[in-house]
């Protein structure tokens, strides 16, 4: 899912479903584990068209999945 429109309204829907139940985390698929601060999605397709603010996604401490 490539399309930021797309992305939106699955992590809208996601967000809303999980945080239902509890879950306060979950994995969009997408990881800078490859490349420090380059972010790609799980089938190794760059992140270009995104939702994203500035600066972000960005890597925190222990944490490199979106």
């Amino acid at each position: 899912m490539h399309r930021s429109e797309d992305q939106e309204m699955l992590v809208g829907n996601l967000l809303h479903q999980f945080s239902d139940v509890g879950y306060k985390e979950i994995w969009l698929g997408g990881s800078d584990l490859a490349r420090d601060d380059v972010f790609a999605w799980s089938d190794s397709t760059p992140i270009v068209n995104a939702f994203w603010d500035i600066n972000q996604p960005q890597s925190v401490a222990g944490k490199f999945c979106l």
